[in-house]
């Protein structure tokens, strides 16, 4: 079902270029599907433009990071997510998950 979200978020940034909720999941779709050159565009393109959204494309980049096995650029990633709003339990459940990839015990 990846496919046909990627399908319907891409129809979605068709219609509505600047929409960068849907470039959000569409971004997430493929790193789903496992094209992460296309999913790093994405999430780039949002780090860029988004302003609103700029703490939720730092954790999608830090997703991407962790898939890519770049922990310590997902660490940092996920670090510039939680300085921007602590208050999302899915960045530091992602920062546990890079902290323990890397060997880190948790705190």
């Amino acid at each position: 079902m990846w496919t046909q979200a990627r399908d319907y978020f891409q129809s979605a940034l068709d219609n509505k270029k600047k929409h960068y909720e849907s470039l959000k999941y569409y971004g997430l779709s493929e790193l789903k599907l496992g094209n992460l050159e296309q999913a790093e565009e994405a999430f780039d393109r949002g780090l860029d433009k988004a302003r609103d959204l700029k703490a939720d494309f730092e954790y999608c980049m830090g997703l991407l990071r962790m898939a890519q096995e770049d922990y310590q650029e997902a660490d940092r990633s996920l670090r510039r997510a939680l300085a921007q709003n602590n208050s999302v339990a899915e960045y530091h459940i992602a920062l546990g998950d890079v902290n323990f990839f890397q060997g880190i015990p948790a705190l």
